[in-house]
């Protein structure tokens, strides 16, 4: 059964003078399973679909779910702000969720969209953010058309945390056969979900809006389905 759940949107200061959009999502009337931060790709902003799609569901399920945005995009600029301070708005955010929602860390996983998902395994290896599992919506593994150079040592840095990965079989920023010799090189629990035919935002070639939308259901719905089972 589907729970109801609120929405609050927070203005919160990440540098002085400069504040950015958080929007938080829960459980109404049923006690938190846990807290799920996900962060935006390049292009986009807190309320890109998939991200959206993916908070209600979590919410839905009783998970809490936190959604940003990083500077740049707040202030409506296209050129992502440099990796020291999209890490520093991740942290802020944790810092600011731990201290106003009670999140504990053992019940904490964090991801986003591309940009978001490597900013995410970023703070959490460099111990900005202690999570317990990390979700990729679109993991950029490589550059467009280099995938010798890699982000493997980035994915290895998580340890003994689940990862969740959901990639689209087309997508240029992660070739799969470059992701399958990384995976035998992960000590944690790994899913791998794939999106046939997608490209890096998960679109296929003829795709109208309601196939994008059933994608986006089903990428949402795995995503509580594995937190209800690493996270218990």
């Amino acid at each position: 059964m589907m729970e109801k759940f609120y929405t609050e949107i927070h203005k919160l200061e990440v540098r002085p003078g400069r504040k950015t959009t958080v929007k938080v999502q829960g459980p109404e009337k049923i006690e938190c399973k846990g807290w799920v931060i996900l962060a935006h790709g390049s292009s986009n902003n807190l309320d890109h679909p998939l991200l959206t799609r993916v908070a209600e569901a979590l919410a839905e399920n009783g998970w809490q779910a936190i959604r940003f945005n990083f500077l740049y995009r707040e202030d409506g600029r296209a050129r992502a702000d440099r990796k020291e301070l999209l890490q520093r708005t991740f942290a802020t955010v944790y810092s600011h969720a731990r201290q106003h929602w009670s999140l504990d860390p053992a019940r904490l996983a964090v991801g986003g969209k591309s940009l978001g998902a490597r900013t995410a395994a970023q703070v959490v290896a460099g111990g900005l953010v202690p999570a317990s599992a990390l979700i990729y919506l679109g993991f950029p593994l490589h550059w467009s058309g280099r995938p010798q150079n890699g982000q493997d040592e980035l994915l290895i840095a998580q340890g003994a945390r689940p990862q969740l990965f959901f990639q689209g079989t087309h997508d240029p920023y992660c070739h799969l056969d470059r992701l399958e010799s990384v995976l035998p090189r992960l000590t944690g629990p790994v899913a791998v979900h794939l999106v046939e035919g997608g490209n890096h935002s998960f679109r296929r070639a003829g795709d109208d809006n309601t196939a994008w939308s059933a994608t986006q259901q089903l990428i949402a719905a795995t995503t509580v389905s594995w937190l209800n089972e690493i996270l218990p």
